[in-house]
């Protein structure tokens, strides 16, 4: 492990903004390298004005039949629904049968992954490239569809975290925006577009890994675990960090980012990324791109001990999701959806569907539902594998919101769905 200081490492990963206008313009027109930020070592964020002027929307949501959801909007405000990333909430519910299209919008862009929901609100970033100005930052309506602003920025590959009074986009950029506006609060280079930011406590977690003060935007601390590109993801649970890399499973101290405990995988080029429960983390690695077979792991969260491994029916894209004794996952050479026991690993069932194009799909339960996208279509499950229904929507689907009564979707051709 190596840690990097704070003097050493500033200029290099954290551009500041000042609200100038001069500042303003060259992050406008593209000046995003580290040779723009101020060379006083004690920054500080954009208060006076935004580098980016928000839209104020209107204009993105192009369905003339749209409808609006009258039922319950629960907050959904991070990918994987809680910080231990289980994907689950089986204490809420969601729609089990009569599912449709109530609207939907189009987005400048390839929407790379899930929508996350806050105070009636869903928030999506897109894609164009990689280019400073090739993607955008969306909040919509979660009832109606309208646009309440769009951001121009940097390529957005992950699902936005929403705070308080402050949503996280990444590119590799983290960067903080005001809920209300949109408007640009801070940024902090993290050089790595794959990883989706963590709130935890004061701080957001994010890249490969850093700890970074979520008011403020000043670096709390890093801790090198391998390239930026291996880490999955990041689960917390009980005062402790966990993480996939290349480095294998960590647990890490959240104050500091110390490394408590590693188990080494077999296979560290290829893994997903890490759910907790009951004392127990799920990973599973493996690809065709590496040669190595598929496995599925239960570690202990206390010490790190492996807890048992088995040889799923698939390669796991992703993510796995757990709920109660179940484990959740989607295999996409399979085109499968497959449900594995907690507590031994054993095959429970699995359902097979389309031609496996969806490779940002992830499987998410809420109540005794599991809903999943394959291809085009979004498909819910109860958790013994009855089907209850299945809806076609049009392009290939990513991983699907459930919001209490709306349901809420990204394609691959540049569009938000919501059902109902």
């Amino acid at each position: 492990m190596s840690r990097l200081s704070k003097d050493e490492n500033e200029l290099s990963r954290r551009r500041i903004l000042s609200g100038s206008a001069v500042t303003a313009l060259a992050l406008l027109a593209g000046c995003t390298s580290s040779e723009d930020s101020p060379t006083s070592g004690t920054p500080t964020p954009t208060s006076e004005e935004p580098t980016e002027t928000p839209d104020a929307g209107g204009d993105e949501t192009t369905d003339p039949t749209a409808r609006t959801i009258e039922g319950p909007i629960n907050d959904v405000p991070l990918f994987g629904y809680t910080q231990a990333r289980t994907g689950a909430r089986p204490d809420q519910s969601g729609p089990t049968s009569g599912v449709e299209i109530y609207w939907s919008a189009d987005l400048n862009g390839n929407a790379a992954s899930a929508p996350t929901v806050k105070e009636g609100t869903v928030f999506v970033g897109t894609n164009q490239g990689t280019g400073s100005d090739s993607g955008h930052r969306y909040a919509f309506d979660a009832r109606n569809g309208s646009n309440e602003w769009t951001v121009k920025g940097g390529p957005v590959w992950t699902p936005p975290t929403v705070g308080e009074d402050v949503v996280y986009f990444q590119d590799p950029i983290l960067t903080a925006v005001n809920i209300a506006d949109g408007s640009k609060l801070w940024e902090f280079n993290t050089h790595t577009a794959s990883t989706t930011p963590l709130l935890l406590d004061n701080a957001v977690l994010t890249g490969g890994i850093y700890s970074v003060d979520a008011q403020s935007g000043d670096e709390n601390w890093y801790e090198s675990l391998g390239r930026s590109e291996g880490i999955a993801s990041y689960a917390a649970v009980n005062d402790q960090i966990y993480a996939s890399s290349q480095e294998g499973i960590q647990a890490l101290n959240p104050s500091d980012g110390s490394v408590n405990w590693t188990y080494e995988l077999e296979d560290t080029q290829s893994v997903t990324g890490v759910a907790v429960n009951n004392g127990s983390i799920y990973v599973g690695t493996g690809s065709t791109y590496t040669g190595s077979d598929p496995k599925l792991y239960s570690i202990s969260t206390s010490d790190g001990t492996e807890e048992w491994v088995v040889e799923p029916p698939g390669y796991i894209t992703n993510q796995i999701t757990v709920a109660d004794d179940q484990l959740f996952y989607y295999c996409r050479q399979q085109a499968m959806i497959a449900a594995t026991n907690a507590g031994d690993g054993s095959l429970q069932w699995t359902k097979e569907h389309g031609r496996g194009r969806s490779p940002n799909t992830v499987p998410v339960v809420v109540g005794d539902i599991v809903y999943a996208a394959m291809d085009d279509t979004l498909y819910a499950f109860s958790t013994d594998g009855v089907e209850r229904f299945s809806v076609e929507i049009g392009g290939i689907l990513n991983t699907p919101t459930v919001a209490g009564d709306g349901i809420y979707v990204t394609d691959r051709n540049g569009k938000l769905y919501a059902l109902a």
